[in-house]
């Protein structure tokens, strides 16, 4: 069986049946967020009069996003789907679970993109859907290969959940830690002085940057690097050895003459992105090790502690709620948001003595280090289930 989501319009309700679309498949799962649409139960019961949906149907997104998939594992709760979802039933002599891998691989992925059709938003006809051709073994074959893939994506998933839980103790620990509800005592066991509070300005001095766009940049070995605002948006907190290498150089034939040396960033400095397409406004790098030149490039504030921080304090802090919100009232701008260096330097920094902050930071660092160590692991899992479709399905 072929089908899609309805085609029809429904008022909408503020409580009813949910009516989903391809965005609601993700990750293997259907998602149905809080805010989705609702439809009435006779709407629901006039779209699927003469089919319903069973479980194992394979949901396929077929307009938008192309080729997302779920496997249906639970009718308890009814939900519909929009057009932007196919709905395919595997017969007897095939596994529903194998078909849906089938789906996943890049073989399976090309011939879906070569039928899109030229719309404004690009699709795939039902019978065109119908039409695409592939190989598939006998039925104890394909129970074998889904079983044995099954075991893999177990394993993804309790590693995202691991990743995930992870990230949240991280999240709740810079709360109490920058907040104070969670304060570190002296070798001697008494506490600590209490908090410096100060203004941004006082605090730092603000460094040259430059404009180059990313087609004077490349990813060589050789060269002093540039961070750009979007490397500070999408990459860890610190510019650790081992993420240097992800930040572009400067091309070879631009003349680095005129910068003047002070430019140049060095370790304790930190980098603020003040551009972004959301509310990451103010996201900041803290160089902690470097081994290479690197310039503060497009849409960054550099700055220099002009006192001696603990290294991965200012890091850390910077990019924690407690500062952050400070930051938001001060973001101006709609599509793009951004915050100017007179806002920045405004703002005020809250710092313990030294030897607190070096705990502070150890501890995140350590997390950090762990947290990192789990996400890498989840990439290789991935990678490898990537590679087993590849060779499994070939």
């Amino acid at each position: 069986m072929i089908k899609d989501g309805t085609h029809g319009s429904y008022n909408d309700l503020s409580e009813g049946i949910p009516l989903l679309s391809a965005k609601d498949i993700d990750n293997g799962k259907v998602i149905i967020p809080d805010d989705c649409r609702r439809i009435s139960l006779s709407d629901y019961n006039d779209i699927y009069k003469n089919y319903s949906l069973k479980i194992n149907d394979i949901l396929l997104t077929i307009v938008g996003t192309i080729g997302r998939v779920a496997l249906v594992s639970d009718i308890t709760n009814k939900y519909a789907f929009q057009r932007s979802v196919g709905i395919l039933r595997a017969n007897e002599y095939n596994n529903p679970q194998f078909i849906l891998y089938l789906l996943q691989t890049d073989f399976i992925k090309k011939q879906f993109y070569s039928k899109v059709n030229q719309s404004a938003q690009g699709g795939i006809y039902l019978d065109t859907l119908g039409k695409i051709d592939f190989k598939i073994p006998t039925l104890p074959e394909q129970e074998k290969i889904a079983s044995f893939l099954t075991l893999i994506d177990k394993k993804i998933e309790k590693q995202k959940e691991l990743v995930e839980l992870l990230k949240k103790y991280k999240r709740g620990l810079l709360s109490q830690i920058f907040s104070q509800k969670l304060r570190f005592k002296d070798k001697n066991g008494n506490d600590y002085q209490e908090w410096e509070e100060c203004k941004f300005d006082e605090i730092f001095q603000i460094l040259g940057n430059n404009t180059l766009s990313r087609e004077c940049l490349n990813y060589t070995n050789i060269g002093v690097k540039n961070i750009h605002y979007g490397d500070i948006l999408v990459k860890y907190h610190t510019c650790i050895n081992d993420e240097i290498d992800k930040i572009p150089n400067i091309n070879s034939d631009i003349n680095l003459n005129k910068i003047p040396d002070d430019n140049y960033l060095t370790v304790g400095d930190v980098i603020l992105a003040d551009t972004a397409e959301d509310y990451t406004v103010g996201k900041t790098c803290e160089i902690v090790s470097c081994n290479t030149k690197i310039l503060s490039g497009l849409h960054t504030i550099p700055c220099r502690p002009k006192r001696n921080f603990a290294k991965g304090y200012l890091g850390y802090y910077l990019n924690s709620a407690e500062y952050h919100d400070k930051l938001i009232p001060l973001i101006t701008g709609i599509k793009v948001s951004s915050i100017s260096k007179k806002e920045i330097k405004k703002t005020i920094i809250k710092y313990p003595v030294y030897n607190e902050q070096k705990k502070i930071a150890n501890l995140l660092l350590l997390i950090e280090n762990k947290l990192n160590l789990n996400i890498k692991r989840l990439e290789l899992f991935e990678t490898y289930k990537k590679g087993l479709l590849q060779q499994l399905f070939i």
